[in-house]
């Protein structure tokens, strides 16, 4: 008779959880609710996105959290998500007790919801759902206000500390710009005589108008691709010649010659 391996159903600790979710990095939000004129804030790194239309979100809390009660007794709350140098700030309501909001600088969100004032982006949301699991209560909440800042980097949250995330879109200006001509390139190839008249106009519209991003985009919208123009977007600069270039690239697309395109985006 063989013997039985226990080991695959003997249950993990939380301890050993613990050591291995921490491995998982993500962002860091501090939640913050009103109730009574009094608010309520928290860290929090147990949220994500749930879904984009209607446009939802959830949120774990403990059970024995102040700020997860204020959101069940509320019905909103709002999810402020932090940038880099937001280290104290989240340390500082990841404590509990004392005046975690004292020296904050706050601001009132559109739906009645404290937000705080430096955080790269703000959420405030509706509470549809509670769902208890474990030790923590999950909200599942329709987002119906949201606002952020460009350029700011998020605040990371790794093993139990906080830090800085590197974006592997970061790239050198020299780098930059090969990247941009490339993707322009295969714009140039893949819509030159192949897209409307109207569209064509619309180049030349822009041109004239001297709308240097407008135009850069519309051109590489052309190739009807969402992730594409994305990441243009990230590549986009400053060139000196843009205004004869973007002359050169609307005539050449007026007169449906491929090579002429490409020798204007250069």
């Amino acid at each position: 008779m063989g013997t039985t391996d226990t080991s695959r159903s003997r249950r993990l600790t939380s301890d050993e959880f613990r050591e291995v979710i921490g491995h998982f990095a993500s962002g860091v939000t501090v939640i913050t609710v009103s109730v009574d004129g009094r608010p309520h804030g928290t860290t929090a790194s147990a949220v994500t996105s749930l879904s984009l239309e209607p446009p939802m979100l959830l949120v774990c809390m403990n059970r024995e959290s102040s700020t997860g009660r204020a959101m069940a007794a509320a019905g909103a709350f709002a999810v402020n998500i932090l940038g880099e140098d937001h280290g104290e700030l989240a340390t500082r309501f990841a404590r509990k007790g004392g005046d975690k909001f004292a020296g904050v600088e706050l601001s009132d969100g559109e739906q009645g919801q404290p937000l705080l004032a430096g955080a790269i982006a703000q959420l405030e949301c509706r509470v549809s759902e509670q769902v208890a699991a474990g030790t923590h209560i999950v909200f599942i909440a329709e987002v119906q206000a949201a606002g952020a800042r460009l350029g700011a980097p998020p605040l990371a949250y790794f093993r139990g500390r906080f830090g800085r995330l590197e974006l592997a879109d970061e790239v050198a200006p020299d780098d930059a710009s090969v990247a941009r001509r490339t993707i322009e390139l295969g714009v140039v190839a893949a819509t030159v005589g192949r897209v409307s008249a109207d569209a064509v106009a619309e180049l030349r519209r822009l041109m004239e108008a001297g709308a240097d991003t407008a135009f850069r985009e519309h051109f590489v919208g052309l190739a009807g691709s969402a992730s594409l123009l994305a990441s243009y977007r990230r590549l986009l600069g400053t060139d000196a010649a843009e205004a004869h270039r973007q002359r050169a690239l609307v005539e050449a697309y007026e007169a449906g010659d491929v090579e002429r395109a490409r020798a204007a985006v250069g």
